[in-house]
């Protein structure tokens, strides 16, 4: 019961919050739809849907439409140009290497693969709508030749035949681990897995966000960036009703916790999988899509909070420390339930176990401001916290909401609830509040 009461009190802040107009961002609204200005080539936040509505999630904050499955990708296209968005453009060839025996896999040259891929690429080329390119089919095998030979030969067709250098993206299932990503991402430009907490069997371990993270930006860190600029992004999930519906009321909490815990932990991005009114969640999908609709105004909406995530440095201002509750979460990674068991490999499969800080304390510096993120990723229990001191003669917001806040003896001080998320803005002296 406290449990609930303190995620409940937490979010009726969030509601209450007015936007922040510190970060400048890139607008959509009224703009010609152009792919130029979406991260990493501009400056526009990318959060995104698969399989939305480009008008509905236009107006509900998102910044890019899609990706989508639709076999008309051109319609697709023209939708979210329609609503002023750009789009990630699915490219590819039915391989069949997912399909069941005796169906077999298609066995095509690299001439022919590259041959039908260009085609697709060139007939779209020049619309600027198109933001990244989005390559099927997803989840490919590292551990099989001839998949990651089509990876090869899709990808160096996409970049010969687009003459704007758009970033390249494949799918990566849930349990895929660093060592994985680096093998399959050598060939992408956006480094996406799943993060379907819930689904993959998380719902009360949510810290499994921060591992997910944390694997797709050690794969870039070992791989470097590309020439376009290799980027991480956050895949949350829109799937599934809770299998309890007294934990419905808990979603806004989860999708905080996800969406804003993935950034935190170098997330550049994020497409919500997914938008399409599912059979399994048609109890909650409202829920879900309201829940993430606020946290897009704030990232990509006037207030623009995701241009700090995208080109805030790193620059601690103060240290954090547990005064009480949890210091430490353990997490058994590993492939837990029967989620994309034919695409994780017996390593991803092995069970491990790895500890991580229960509450994450992310400092960004970002146009002369420091924005101080604190993320209680503990299901159940409340954590105080206590800074050292802060510079003298500066300012601090609260801006979930956005409010003055008041230190404690020059200090940050307080009580984080299970799953909350914090953003607090210290401006120094001379800076203005």
């Amino acid at each position: 019961m406290i449990r609930s009461l303190l995620i409940l009190l937490a979010l009726f802040a969030a509601a209450c919050r007015k936007p922040d107009s510190a970060p400048a961002v890139p607008q959509h609204k009224d703009q010609p739809a152009s792919g130029a200005r979406v991260f990493p080539r501009g400056d526009l936040f990318p959060f995104m849907g698969y399989s939305g509505v480009p008008g509905r999630d236009a107006r509900s904050g998102f910044s890019v439409a899609g990706p989508s499955y639709d076999e008309d990708q051109k319609a697709k296209l023209a939708e979210a140009k329609a609503a002023g968005l750009s789009y990630p453009y699915k490219v590819g060839i039915d391989m069949k290497f997912h399909a069941k025996p005796p169906e077999k896999p298609l066995e095509l040259s690299a001439e022919e693969i590259k041959k039908r891929i260009t085609a697709q690429v060139k007939e779209v080329a020049a619309d600027e709508s198109i933001c990244w390119w989005y390559l099927g089919p997803e989840e490919l095998r590292h551990w099989r030749e001839n998949e990651m030979a089509y990876l090869q030969s899709a990808t160096e067709a996409i970049r010969a035949a687009d003459p704007m250098g758009r970033p390249i993206w494949m799918y990566e299932p849930n349990h895929r681990d660093a060592a994985s990503l680096e093998k399959t991402g050598r060939f992408l430009d956006v480094i996406g897995k799943g993060f379907y907490t819930n689904l993959a069997g998380y719902q009360d371990n949510r810290i499994w966000v921060r591992w997910s993270m944390e694997q797709e930006t050690k794969a870039i860190e070992a791989l470097g960036k590309a020439d376009v600029g290799r980027i991480p992004i956050v895949m949350p999930e829109l799937c599934a009703d809770p299998e309890d519906p007294a934990l419905d009321h808990l979603i806004p909490a989860w999708t905080r916790h996800d969406t804003y815990l993935g950034l935190m932990c170098g997330g550049k991005g994020v497409a919500i999988w997914s938008l399409f009114p599912r059979n399994e969640v048609k109890r909650t999908w409202r829920i879900w899509y309201d829940s993430y609709s606020a946290i897009a105004r704030e990232l990509a909406g006037p207030s623009g909070l995701g241009q700090v995530f995208l080109h805030g440095i790193k620059e601690p201002l103060v240290e954090v420390s547990v005064l009480d509750g949890p210091k430490e979460l353990p997490l058994t990674k590993g492939a837990r339930n029967s989620l994309e068991t034919t695409t994780t490999s017996e390593a991803e499969k092995a069970e491990g176990v790895v500890t991580y800080p229960a509450l994450c304390v992310t400092q960004l510096c970002f146009k002369g401001r420091t924005y101080i993120f604190l993320c209680n990723s503990s299901s159940d229990s409340t954590i105080k916290y206590q800074s050292t001191p802060l510079p003298e003669g500066g300012t601090l917001t609260d801006v979930f909401p956005f409010r003055p806040y008041q230190p404690t003896n020059g200090k940050l001080y307080g009580w984080i609830a299970p799953l909350e998320v914090k953003c607090l803005r210290f401006d120094p002296a001379g800076t203005g509040g």
